[in-house]
């Protein structure tokens, strides 16, 4: 497993999509969102999951923001909540092939806090969209839980 601080190819995000996270401000969150992808967009690509209808609201909200599009990739999946840090697969790599996998752990929406089953899906999705090998863990694991 990498550390947090080699380099990476890409950042990945999951575009909001939950109003109900935000009572009363999810007007403002769009695109202030897309200020963040497009700040990390002047230093690295951006795969972004923003499925169905949140395809259009993203396009729009980073052309507004100014993002580089050009090394901007959004994707069609669905998630429950923008925390793709915890939700998302982490990526490992053989120190030996150098080939890339990732690994798919149990998520619970912070121990059933929230709805998460979209954000369960999201690292066996991402796998299939790379085409690379995914490991799977029968346990819960929350990306912000740990430090490489």
């Amino acid at each position: 497993m990498p550390a947090e601080w080699e380099p990476q190819s890409a950042t990945w995000l999951s575009w909001p999509s939950n109003t109900a996270l935000w009572p009363g401000h999810y007007g403002l969150i769009p695109a202030k969102f897309a200020e963040f992808a497009a700040a990390i967009s002047k230093f690295q690509p951006v795969k972004i999951n923003a499925a169905g209808r949140l395809r259009a609201e993203a396009e729009r909200e980073l052309k507004e923001a100014k993002a580089d599009l050009s090394v901007i990739e959004l994707t069609d999946i669905a998630t429950d909540d923008v925390w793709c840090r915890d939700h998302g697969p982490i990526f490992v790599k053989n120190d030996r092939t150098k080939e890339l996998a990732l690994t798919d752990w149990e998520f619970h929406g912070w121990g059933g806090k929230f709805e998460a089953s979209l954000d369960n899906q999201v690292p066996g999705k991402v796998a299939a969209r790379l085409g690379v090998k995914k490991f799977s863990y029968p346990f819960e694991l929350e990306g912000g839980g740990i430090e490489v």
